[in-house]
């Protein structure tokens, strides 16, 4: 289900090299993702008015960084 804001902790069975998009909607589901030249990437917002920033990499979509910004 959509949460109202996220925390990095929410995130934590993520593997950055190894996880993909799928693994990430399982835990954070979203509608959206904006597409790049290197793959793509998702943000989800957090209570303090910042955002996860998560970006995927290549055409598996493999988990490449989770950023707080």
């Amino acid at each position: 289900y959509i949460k109202d804001y996220y925390d990095i902790e929410d995130f934590k069975s993520i593997t950055i090299g190894e996880s993909t998009f799928a693994d990430v909607y399982k835990v954070a589901t979203t509608e959206k993702m904006h597409v790049t030249s290197y793959g793509g990437f998702c943000e989800y917002p957090m209570q303090n008015g910042g955002y996860i920033c998560i970006k995927f990499y290549g055409k598996d979509l493999i988990v490449g960084a989770i950023e707080e910004h």
